[in-house]
């Protein structure tokens, strides 16, 4: 029983509270093309912290080619190297298509 409640104990971690549940949300929400949900956070993106932020670049590679290069110019120019990292290597290997 006590390797059971760890296991649970780790997926409400992993699944239902930490950063890292959000940004493999935000992940899995690009790959399965979520576009409309990308287009309604560009606002938002600076409220997030930097890993959920980052999973926001990648996943927002899943929007229409003109939509995502209007949000990604849109918030370049506040990128720390890492995200614009990222950014670039969303733009090579868009999610979704």
């Amino acid at each position: 029983m006590i390797g059971l409640s760890f296991v649970h104990g780790w997926r409400d971690t992993i699944f239902l509270n930490g950063t890292l549940s959000k940004r493999q949300l935000i992940l899995a929400m690009g790959r399965a093309s979520q576009r409309h949900w990308f287009q309604s956070q560009w606002r938002s993106l600076f409220d997030e912290p930097h890993w959920s932020r980052r999973a926001l670049l990648a996943g927002a590679s899943c929007m229409p080619g003109d939509a995502r290069k209007h949000w990604y110019r849109s918030v370049e120019a506040r990128l720390d190297p890492l995200e614009r990292a990222v950014m670039k290597w969303a733009r090579q290997y868009p999610f979704g298509i």
